[in-house]
């Protein structure tokens, strides 16, 4: 006869981990709240208006990347706790039956 091995989860560690991918998107958040595209064509003047757009079209994408960083990084967190509680419950029932 063998052995069984199981898989555990430290459920603690596990939304702690959530905790933090959380507070990644938030500041990411933050940060693009802060990061007010006001610089583009009109502000870079007549001479340079092509690259105060180029800039601003820079900046837009990039903003636009750390916007749907922070959304993974939430996704993250919620997969992260929705396994964490599925883990409790379906341990929570084995040990019931066990007694």
């Amino acid at each position: 006869m063998g052995y069984i091995d199981s898989a555990r989860m430290d459920v603690t560690a596990v939304l702690s981990a959530a905790q933090r991918y959380d507070s990644v998107a938030g500041i990411l958040d933050g940060a693009v709240g802060r990061a007010h595209a006001v610089f583009g064509a009109a502000g870079a003047g007549r001479e340079y208006a092509d690259g105060g757009a180029l800039v601003q079209r820079a900046v837009t994408e990039a903003l636009g990347q750390l916007r749907a960083w922070a959304a993974a990084n939430r996704e993250i967190a919620s997969s992260l706790r929705i396994s964490a509680a599925d883990y409790a419950d379906i341990d929570a029932r084995a040990a019931r039956r066990i007694g």
